[in-house]
């Protein structure tokens, strides 16, 4: 992830100008579970998660992480 400050420095009375290298501006969702075991069941997806992919998630790796 890359965070970039919001001041910097300039002459007086000047207001600076700058750019930000590699800006990626989306959005990347992280869901795991932890258990008495540690973390398990870990998943990563591009953009938002809606019910049908929590649903698969839970079904297809919770159910058979025991």
């Amino acid at each position: 992830m890359e965070v970039y400050g919001t001041e910097g420095r300039s002459f007086l009375s000047t207001r600076l100008v700058e750019k930000t290298p590699c800006g990626r501006w989306q959005t990347t969702t992280s869901l795991g579970a932890l258990c008495a075991v540690g973390f398990i069941a870990p998943l990563t997806v591009e953009g938002a998660i809606n019910g049908s992919l929590f649903r698969a998630w839970g079904e297809q790796h919770l159910a058979t992480s025991s």
